[in-house]
């Protein structure tokens, strides 16, 4: 037993700490000292948050488990060190997009607060920004040497290596593409000299699978509770992207208007679309149950909104237990909302705004999709005479 232990041991139980605390105490500090193969007294601030940050979001820790390690770290580097001229702050958890390269090497550290700031300032929104500190910690890991030093021929073998041998999509390849691009053309250099290149994309369209009306309402009756149906009820009744709805807040239903407001949506546009009157009665009811007071549908916490992926589980989960197959994502809510718009009859401009299209190239989609195009049409086999085939 080292001397550090012994001491912590000695001056937990002066302080009369329980046997089972003080074992999850020298054990959360031990595994601290493991980590960076060095006695703890020695670490700075910043390695023990990036420990934190490690268990948060490489060891996946329970909201809990982390605040029990916190609480260990904080009592030995306030407490217990507090006379040590090594002295730290509170840890707290950083939710900045961090991902193995900024956590584990110094390969892109330099660069970290001003791509950060970079991507800030340009008020690019939290899921970009996620996809392109991503791209370059992928690029990072690829090559294992600073970014700065990386050529841009290697760049470009980097991208060819994500298409031809990790087989990624084209759309993947483009996103890691413009995430290394802002980076070498912003955090490394301030100008737009520098290109990469991908090979065309071919010309191929998958047209979205959308829900018939009577599958909607029977998704609808398959909701486990009242908040999970009436997310999946606003998400098909105003068209939203999931990232949209997550983020409405109370004030966004206007009754009055029968309107609801989405703020900073996609290219960080503000539009307006259609408030259903059966949405607005449920959400009366839903109110009085749940009494949010900021983000209509928040975490657990209250303090926070719902995240995207939770809303994910809660679609595919009840759209198991309707024993509804089509429709992989709960995208495919914005997709029938539109699709069933048009073909009842609404001009496909206006769909274009409630779904807050930039183009309406777009919006044209759904008119390949819907029975509208398709219903008054007869297909050729028809106009012959079956029986006589037969007989």
């Amino acid at each position: 037993m080292t001397p550090l232990r012994k001491n912590m041991i000695d001056y937990m139980s002066s302080k009369n700490f329980s046997k089972s605390v003080i074992d999850f105490y020298i054990h959360t500090i031990s595994e601290l000292a493991k980590f960076y193969n060095v006695s703890p007294d020695k670490l700075s601030y910043d390695e023990i948050q990036d420990y934190l940050l490690y268990l948060q979001k490489q060891k996946k820790l329970s909201k809990t488990k982390l605040n029990d390690a916190n609480s260990a770290i904080k009592f030995f580097y306030n407490q217990f060190l507090k006379n040590n001229p090594i002295h730290v702050d509170t840890p707290t958890i950083n939710h900045e997009p961090k991902d193995k390269a900024f956590e584990k090497n110094n390969i892109i550290n330099p660069f970290h607060t001003k791509m950060m700031n970079e991507l800030r300032f340009r008020r690019l929104s939290e899921s970009t920004i996620k996809s392109y500190v991503s791209s370059v910690n992928g690029l990072a890991e690829f090559y294992n040497i600073p970014l700065d030093r990386i050529s841009n021929d290697e760049v470009q073998n980097y991208l060819l290596y994500l298409q031809e041998e990790r087989g990624l999509a084209w759309n993947t390849c483009n996103i890691v593409a413009s995430g290394l691009l802002f980076f070498y053309n912003h955090v490394i250099s301030n100008n737009d000299n520098i290109k990469f290149k991908l090979p065309a994309k071919k010309n191929k369209r998958s047209l979205p699978e959308v829900l018939s009306q009577s599958e909607i309402e029977t998704l609808l009756k398959s909701a486990s509770n009242m908040k999970e149906r009436i997310m999946l009820m606003t998400t098909y009744s105003a068209g939203l992207r999931v990232s949209e709805l997550v983020n409405l807040r109370f004030n966004d239903i206007d009754s009055k208007r029968m309107t609801i407001r989405i703020v900073d949506s996609k290219g960080n546009q503000d539009r307006y679309t259609i408030l259903s009157k059966k949405l607005l009665k449920t959400l009366r009811n839903y109110y009085i149950c749940y009494k949010p007071y900021n983000y209509l549908f928040p975490s657990k916490d209250f303090e926070k909104q719902i995240s995207i992926c939770t809303v994910q589980k809660i679609y595919t989960k009840t759209k198991r237990k309707a024993k509804i197959s089509k429709g992989k994502g709960i995208h495919t809510l914005r997709h029938s909302f539109a699709t069933h718009m048009y073909e009842s009859g609404v001009d496909i401009r206006i769909i274009q705004k409630l779904l807050g299209h930039k183009s309406i190239h777009s919006t044209m989609i759904y008119t390949h999709i819907s029975r509208k195009t398709i219903e008054n049409v007869k297909s050729p086999l028809d106009s012959i005479e079956y029986d006589k085939i037969l007989s």
